[in-house]
Order: C-alpha cells, then sequence, then structure tokens
C-alpha cells in the first residue's frame, strides 16, 4: 500500500485538490493521508468546500491560523515533522503556490522524502510577488514536476529542474466540464436577481492589491467608473478589512451598480463565472476558471502566471499602479465580440488539456510513489 501525503491549507487548494483526491481515493492501492495546515480555517473560507465537495477529512490539522507569511510557514515547518514521522509517507504532494505548500516542500526535503508538486512550472517573471518565488522554490525541491501546459513544461526545462516532467493537463478543467453539465448547480444567480450573461463578474484580493491604499482606490474607482452594467463581487475577508480601514468601503457600498456579497462556495461561484458576461479578477484560478467558461477576463495585475491566456488574445491584463482599469475595461466591451472568437482558434482551444487530466496524474503519481518508497 502506497501512502500518499497530500498538503493543503487555503480555498484554492480545497478546490483544486478535489478531483486528484477524488481519483486516489478510488485507487486499491492508495492511502490518502490527506494534511490540512489551517491557514484558511473560516468556514466561509474553508469548510464549506469541505462539505460542498465531499472533500474527505483530514487526518491532521495543524491550526496555524491567521498569521504573517513567515509565521505561518514557520509553524507549518515546525508542526510537519511530526506528523511525518507518524503517517510515514511514502510521498508528499503539494499545489501551486502557497505558504502552505512551501512549507511541507521544506520539510519534504529535509526528511528526504520525494516531493510531488502539481501545478509546477508556472511563472509571471515578476520575482516581486511572494507566489512567483513560492513556486519557484518548491519546484526546485520537487522530484515530481506536474505542468498544465507546454508553456510551464518549457519553464521547468530552461530553468534546469532536477525532477521529472509531465505535462498533464489541468485537473480543473475535468471538474468544470462535470460541474458545468449541471448548471445551474445553486439559485445564487435567482436570489440576485441577475439575468445570464447581463453582469459581470468581480474579485480582488491579493496583498499587492489590497493593501496598498493607492492602488486599492485605483481598482475601486476604475470599478466604480465603469459602465458595464451590474458587477457582482464577492468580497474576501482581507478585503473588505481594507477597503474599511482606508475609507473606501462607503464609495462601494453606496454604487447603484456594484452588488457586494459574502464569499461563496465553489457551486455558487461556477454558476456566476457561467453566467456572467465577463470576469475582472486578480486571482490566478478564476482567470483559468474563465478561459474554461470562454468568458473575456481583465486581470488587475501588472503580470500573470497564466501567460497563455494572454497571448490567445482572452486575457487582458490591467495595471492597477497605473488606473487603467476603466480604459481597458472599454477595449473588453468594444471588442467583446472578437475576443469571443479568439477562444475557438487553435492556440486557445484546450490549453490545459482535455478533461481528463486527473486520472494520469493519479497513476503517474502511485508508480512514481512505489518506484521511489524508501
Amino acid at each position: 500500500m502506497t501512502n500518499l501525503m497530500c498538503v493543503l491549507g487555503t480555498r484554492p487548494e480545497f478546490i483544486r485538490f478535489y478531483p486528484i483526491l477524488k481519483e486516489i481515493k478510488r485507487q486499491p492501492n492508495a492511502r490518502l493521508q490527506l494534511v490540512h495546515t489551517g491557514q484558511h480555517y473560516s468556514n466561509n473560507m474553508d469548510g464549506i468546500f469541505f462539505s460542498e465537495l465531499k472533500l474527505p477529512t483530514p487526518e491532521m490539522n495543524l491550526n496555524i491560523g491567521n498569521s504573517k507569511p513567515t509565521e505561518q510557514i514557520s509553524k507549518i515547518i515546525a508542526k510537519m515533522s511530526s506528523v511525518i514521522d507518524k503517517l510515514k509517507p511514502n510521498s508528499i504532494c503539494v499545489w501551486g503556490d502557497t505558504n502552505s505548500s512551501l512549507a511541507a516542500a521544506i520539510v519534504a526535503i529535509k526528511k528526504n522524502i520525494p516531493l510531488i508538486h502539481i501545478e509546477s512550472g508556472c511563472r509571471s517573471f515578476d520575482m516581486r510577488m511572494a507566489d512567483e518565488i513560492n513556486r519557484i522554490l518548491i519546484d526546485h525541491c520537487s522530484s515530481l514536476l506536474i505542468s498544465f501546459s507546454q508553456s510551464s513544461t518549457n519553464n521547468l526545462l530552461s530553468e534546469n529542474v532536477t525532477g521529472k516532467i509531465l505535462n498533464a493537463g489541468n485537473p480543473l478543467y475535468d471538474v468544470f466540464i462535470e460541474k458545468s453539465k449541471m448548471y445551474p448547480l445553486t439559485d445564487i444567480t435567482t436570489k440576485l436577481n441577475l439575468t445570464k450573461n447581463n453582469f459581470t463578474l468581480f474579485t480582488c484580493h491579493r496583498a499587492e492589491n489590497v493593501d496598498n491604499e493607492k492602488i486599492l482606490n485605483n481598482i475601486i474607482s476604475g470599478i466604480g467608473s465603469a459602465n458595464i452594467g451590474e458587477i457582482v463581487f464577492p468580497i474576501h475577508p482581507r478585503t473588505k478589512d481594507n477597503l474599511i480601514k482606508f475609507g473606501l468601503f462607503s464609495k462601494l457600498k453606496n454604487s447603484k451598480h456594484i452588488i457586494i456579497i459574502d464569499p461563496v462556495g465553489y457551486e455558487e461561484m461556477l454558476d456566476l463565472i457561467i453566467g456572467s458576461r465577463f470576469i475582472i479578477t486578480d486571482s490566478g484560478g478564476l482567470q483559468l476558471e474563465a478561459n474554461f467558461a470562454r468568458k473575456p477576463c481583465l486581470t488587475i495585475r501588472k503580470s500573470t502566471e497564466w501567460v497563455e491566456t494572454v497571448r490567445a488574445g482572452v486575457n487582458i491584463l490591467s495595471n492597477p499602479e497605473i488606473n487603467s482599469i476603466s480604459k481597458d475595461l472599454n477595449k473588453i466591451t468594444i471588442n467583446e465580440e472578437e475576443i469571443k472568437k479568439k477562444f475557438k482558434k487553435k492556440n486557445c482551444k484546450n490549453i490545459f488539456g482535455n478533461g481528463r487530466s486527473s486520472a494520469s496524474i493519479v497513476k503517474s503519481i502511485i508508480e512514481f510513489s512505489q518506484n521511489h518508497a524508501l
């Protein structure tokens, strides 16, 4: 029996790991060891996804809670060592670029346990981003690197990583295809009185955007002045706290065309994505899901790790430092039909696989773990 330890701790990881965990549970020769760091811990950032996606109960919860990034990483490192000694995994699997993933990667390499990194090779080439530093460090600690696109694979090859590289496609696309067939999954659009293809979905949570008063004001001003109809804004707790702190929340709340709601579950978010006209976000995951749903996306960042979507012309970067959001939104509305046609072109179709990635990834993970058992 192969012991596969999967470490997660944030809202995006709960969603993204779902198809992999589901597939591992189906394997007779593998035992899933799920460890939750507790990096996200409130119900609407954590618990709702365990119940909604029917995620297995973690064998361990490190309960690190809310703290500064360095404190989060050090707490996870301190607690993970004893967890590994107790569970004795054959390999440790992490996803993406979170503090939880980096901390687990450091412990794995110090414990001489093979590390598997899902979503390897993403690069924004912006070293000011903590995520970029995290993902590079994790990739160079990994023994098996699972990338989602040829562009990501090329990044890994150019950096001469020492681990084995597998370009497998994105398992999140598998989930999207499965779930979108059941649209609508919830009654959220009915409750909000929204008409399909007649509203915009907006999210904003990244530290470089919401912790800076000037940049956050630029974003809110740009969104507020946009003439694009109703905008649905599931507000992240960190964003709300800073909007209040900087005296910007009332400006947003008093806007007649911005609908502020609490963070939503995965299925509610899918309904908002599929039902939207287009998407405005600083989220890496939502950029992907916009691509899956064939929705034009305005990314309020100077750079993105999903460069394929920008090259395909369906994802527009908007620099929040120079307050170009309103202008860039106008570009999308003027060219909306042309952008939608680009989704059908060869360089945009199936960028992230064919919707059957989960099974092949888990098969590779099990084989790798068996062959590299200590």
